[in-house]
């Protein structure tokens, strides 16, 4: 027998093929659609106000009046009719004015009563504006509840399309479409189903409404945590990883190259690389921390480690700036010790790439750094034991496949300097273990950070002035390279000269994003070595830049970037024992969400409070360029307003596997998928 939810939408009285064929764009094609398709919000028309106590306008109000006039004409000045009701109730008199609805002034019956729910204008009287009414002695129950507003689908409003919410709400069974386990319904406090849809879509009030939301949420969470679980724990169980052991001779060698002592949470992330490296299975770790935090030196302890076990190690960076860097730490902190260090971009030259090439091919071991070009046609690591990808959101879920379908399985260590909310992080990284780092090396200067308004620019530009004197170097950021008409900005060109004319005595150079990499590069490196005091660049820098002596960094026209990047941005000064000076130049026009944004940054130096505060502002789809890493597009979900239930159902989830084993937990999933559907996921 099919199930009530599983029938199609024209089971409902009313839904025709033209009505169908518009809500199937939607996403709409049977009752369980429809059913989790939920209003946007509810209109209070509980409460019948008499007509003298009306005060606020802008606001709905319901009330009950009796007709005792009415009118029609038409207004001069443009194309408009007006039909004219004049009401009354025991405390006084009240126009109501419906437009361009000529046929009204025959529905209205002198002496009737009506309910009458719209919005309280005041311009020359006081009225309501094309309410939404119903006589008194025949309610359609639309007054007097809460009423839910559905987001219109195609031509039709929501009046309309509540009608058909109506409809299948009066013939719900209780009988669910899928039952989940007794024992966390029970831990979690989770009502049935059936009173679920009944209080969102027939709500008495709206903390019963908010309670049937978030059941419809714990299931959709749920159903994607479940998911991964499984994923996870089949993939475990298929692939076989690497076995690297750490012996006393490699630690020996590791305190011998170590350039310094570690902190305390390098010291419990590398015990936890370590501990899945000797593993048979392969490590799938995220390493969180914030910029300047040590994340290089842990990356490289871990390739030391796969490398005398004889492994092959990868290191990927999304920029040939951030690969040359990398190479050059290795080949530095290594240099009195026989390692084979190589980089791999896409400038390298061919008779290079050919012998890297064979070096591979002979399964030899080697540190191997490098873009994009590593995942590259040809590039084949046969005796790959460690795979380090750094910034990896940078790379997007398409170069993320293709080491999938290389069917790759070293152990995969993934470093993010972007700090992420914990919700958002569970969510993309669901398949993952999850380390962080927030403790800072010691010895570091403090970050002081400033918001000014552009017309401060003469005293910042002597501030950065006295620091130039004592020695330090600066970078000034721009958000963009072209003029552009739309935010009235003029060309990092045009900028670059203003900051050459100011800064007369001081050798200024340019850098930005369309430059090849060799030209990059080489202005980068007179930047190191001091030989540029200041560096104009748009935020092409923001990843892994690293120059100790610049401690002055201002960003114009800061309201155009996000909290994130901002925040990576800053994380480029401050990384010698000399106080560091972020400045935010702002223009004048700020709006409120900008003036937020720039006072939080200003205020906040953690790195993940402030992920917080921007996934608040702009929401998962846009933070820190998400939309390119495959979120999933939960349907009622909400990784915002969810928090709590995410973690509930998520920590379910895994309890439930781990409990009932990958049967019984894989005919749950099938059930709860036929209900839950995700449009993109990672894996």
């Amino acid at each position: 027998m099919e199930n009530f939810y599983d029938k199609p939408l024209r089971y409902i009285k009313g839904i025709g093929p033209r009505i169908a064929e518009e809500f199937k764009k939607k996403g709409i094609e049977k009752i369980w659609d429809l059913l989790t398709y939920l209003p946007f919000r509810y209109e209070d028309r509980r409460d019948v106000v008499p007509i003298s106590f009306l005060k606020y306008p802008n606001k709905n109000y319901c009330i009950k009046g009796k007709v005792f006039a009415k009118e029609f004409f038409r207004a001069r000045y443009r194309n408009l009719t007006i039909v004219k009701i004049a009401v009354f109730d025991e405390t006084g008199f009240l126009t109501i004015n419906f437009y361009n609805q000529p046929y009204l002034l025959d529905i209205f019956k002198i002496n009737e009563e009506y309910y009458f729910y719209g919005k309280l204008r005041f311009r020359k009287e006081i009225s309501l504006e094309n309410p939404h009414f119903e006589l008194v002695a025949k309610p359609s129950g639309k007054i007097g509840k809460l009423y839910p507003i559905y987001p219109s689908i195609g031509d039709y409003k929501p009046s309309r399309i509540s009608l058909f919410f109506q409809k299948v709400i009066d013939n719900l069974p209780e009988e669910e479409p899928y039952n989940l386990p007794e024992e966390i319904m029970e831990k979690n406090k989770l009502i049935s189903l059936y009173n679920s849809f009944n209080f969102i879509h027939k709500p008495a009030d709206l903390e019963n409404n908010e309670n049937g939301r978030e059941r419809l949420s714990f299931d959709e969470f749920f159903t994607y945590f479940l998911y991964l679980a499984i994923y996870r724990k089949m993939r475990d169980e298929l692939y076989k990883g690497p076995k690297i052991e750490i012996n006393e001779e490699i630690r020996r060698k590791v305190k011998e190259i170590l350039p310094f002592k570690l902190t305390e949470d390098q010291k419990k992330v590398l015990k936890e690389i370590v501990s899945d490296l000797s593993s048979s299975k392969p490590m799938y770790r995220l390493l969180q921390g914030d910029v300047g935090c040590g994340k290089t030196i842990i990356a490289l302890i871990s390739s030391l480690i796969a490398y005398e076990n004889g492994w092959q190690v990868a290191i990927m960076a999304p920029t040939s700036i951030l690969a040359e860097q990398h190479y050059e730490r290795f080949k530095n902190i290594l240099k009195n010790f026989n390692y084979k260090i190589e980089i791999l971009t896409g400038g390298t030259k061919q008779k290079k790439r050919r012998e890297i090439l064979e070096i591979l091919k002979k399964k030899e071991s080697i540190f191997l750094i490098g873009t994009h070009a590593l995942i590259s046609e040809g590039v084949e690591m046969p005796n790959l034991g460690l795979c380090i990808i750094d910034e990896e959101h940078k790379f997007g879920v398409i170069q993320r496949q293709i080491l999938r379908e290389k069917k790759l399985v070293p152990h995969t260590l993934y470093m993010t300097a972007t700090p992420i909310p914990r919700s958002l992080t569970l969510t993309l990284y669901g398949d993952m273990d999850i380390s962080i780092i927030k403790e800072m090396p010691p010895g570091r200067g403090k970050i002081l950070t400033y918001v000014r308004s552009k017309e401060k620019i003469k005293e910042i530009y002597s501030f950065v002035e006295k620091k130039l004197k004592e020695g330090r170097q600066a970078f000034f950021i721009y958000p963009i390279i072209e003029e552009s008409e739309e935010f009235e900005l003029p060309a990092l060109e045009d900028f670059l000269n203003q900051v050459k004319y100011y800064f007369s005595g001081y050798n200024v150079e340019m850098l930005h994003g369309r430059m090849d990499w060799k030209e990059k590069n080489e202005i980068m490196a007179r930047f190191h070595s001091k030989n540029t005091n200041i560096l104009v660049s748009t935020p092409v820098v923001e990843v892994g830049v690293d120059v100790p002596n610049a401690t002055v960094m201002v960003i114009h026209f800061g309201e155009r970037f996000g909290l994130a990047q901002l925040h990576q941005l800053r994380g480029r000064i401050g990384r010698s024992s000399h106080n560091a000076y972020c400045i935010v130049v702002h223009n004048d026009n700020l709006t409120e969400e900008g003036k937020i944004r720039l006072s939080n940054f200003e205020k906040i130096k953690d790195g993940f409070e402030l992920s917080e505060v921007d996934l608040n502002l702009r929401g998962p789809g846009d933070l820190l360029g998400t939309r390119q890493w495959g979120i999933p597009k939960f349907k009622v979900a909400d990784i915002i307003k969810d928090r709590k239930i995410l973690l509930m159902a998520r920590d379910s989830a895994i309890e439930y596997l781990n409990k009932k084993g990958l049967e019984e937990a894989n005919k749950l999933l099938s059930k709860l998928l036929n209900y839950w559907k995700f449009k993109e996921v990672l894996i």
